[in-house]
């Protein structure tokens, strides 16, 4: 292998990497907010049933 070749795998890497990493974050953050909010409603509903 060239240099060349290892400098254009090395950007494919950079470039490609952060993009499933986020992907996963984003979904991970979203399931978070999600179970969040599902306790937020299910502390409301127990005040509103006292």
């Amino acid at each position: 292998m060239r240099q060349q070749d290892y400098m254009f795998l090395l950007m494919v890497l950079v470039f490609a990497l952060p993009f499933p990493i986020w992907a996963l974050t984003a979904d991970w953050t979203q399931r978070r907010e999600r179970r969040r909010r599902k306790e937020l409603a299910d502390k409301l509903h127990l005040v509103e049933n006292g």
